[in-house]
């Protein structure tokens, strides 16, 4: 779930991308290219599929392709560069709750470019804004990949590792990103991080 202030941004991000052709979908098409034509719909913003009603379709979707779906959606974003289907992706992801958060998880184990790296962040960020906390098996990964983003040289990156330390358990998180505040530079970053530890000490997050 995501918070008032992240729900304005995701209704910023999601419908962005220009109008290209469609090719209707045909008999006998595979999967893959079934999920290709939905994924091309992701952060429109003009014509039929610009729409509020048509966005909320497509995220709809995607949430009902479970697993193997969501793992296809993290996974198109190796070969994405378009900031609007980026972070439409990232926002559909964040929909999808907890159950995203181990296809994230893999995808950042790849080592991805950094506007990959950035939208899947950014996924997990929302998902943990409402105290979401990953599951016992995905702690020491999940603690893992962030240590890893946490030094990133884009501050960007940096700042929603930092916030996506909310999914992990308080005292994990606080001793994950703590030492960063000796080190880090940048205000959003110290900020985030300074976030994620008053959620701990004050029983949020």
């Amino acid at each position: 779930m995501m918070n008032g202030e992240t729900a304005g941004r995701v209704d910023t991000v999601l419908p962005h991308r220009g109008e290209d052709h469609l090719a209707p979908g045909h008999a006998g098409a595979s999967l893959a290219e079934g999920y290709e034509e939905h994924y091309q719909r992701v952060g429109r913003w003009k014509g039929s599929c610009g729409t509020r009603e048509a966005q909320a379709k497509v995220t709809e979707f995607w949430l009902s392709q479970g697993d193997p779906g969501l793992r296809w959606l993290a996974g198109r974003l190796r070969s994405e560069g378009h900031i609007d289907a980026l972070d439409g992706t990232a926002a559909v992801l964040s929909m999808a709750g907890p159950t995203a958060i181990s296809p994230i998880l893999e995808e950042l184990e790849r080592q991805p470019s950094t506007d990959q790296a950035l939208a899947l962040l950014r996924a997990l960020a929302w998902i943990g804004e409402d105290g979401v906390e990953a599951q016992p098996s995905l702690t020491t990964r999940l603690e893992t990949a962030l240590s890893g983003f946490l030094g990133h040289g884009d501050a960007d990156v940096r700042e929603y590792a930092a916030r996506s330390a909310h999914l992990l358990p308080r005292q994990r998180a606080a001793g994950l990103i703590g030492d960063r505040l000796d080190v880090e530079t940048d205000a959003a970053v110290r900020a985030a991080i300074e976030e994620v530890i008053d959620a701990g000490a004050t029983g949020r997050g």
